[in-house]
């Protein structure tokens, strides 16, 4: 699960913040920065429990992605649908809260996903 979160929140998270494909998305550098400390935060939550990974590898993975890529929570933000959030963040959260590890990247990405459905 630890593996698949490390790359999957920040790019659901990230697209979904900004309601944007990957491109779009890496080219904010707010949100840049922020999807690549999503990334710290979930490997450092996964260590606690044993799995171990490696930010850097997961970092050059998320931006190879092609520009065009659009996560589904993007997709089911952009045609109304309820969203996934808590199955992508909600474990980085309870679990690093669990555990004392700050998660305040994956926290602000989830409070501007919040907004971009509000509106």
């Amino acid at each position: 699960m630890w593996g698949k979160l490390a790359l999957l929140a920040p790019i659901a998270l990230g697209t979904s913040s900004v309601g944007q494909p990957m491109g779009p998305s890496r080219q904010d550098l707010e949100v840049r920065d922020l999807m690549l400390r999503v990334i710290r935060e979930v490997c450092a939550v996964a260590a606690t429990e044993g799995v171990h990974l490696d930010p850097e590898r997961v970092s050059q993975a998320l931006l190879g992605l092609p520009d065009d890529m659009r996560s589904s929570m993007e997709k089911d933000l952009a045609a109304g649908r309820p969203l996934e959030l808590d199955a992508v963040a909600g474990p980085v959260l309870r679990r690093g809260r669990e555990r004392g590890i700050p998660t305040p990247a994956t926290q602000e990405l989830v409070r501007r996903v919040g907004l971009a459905v509000s509106v």
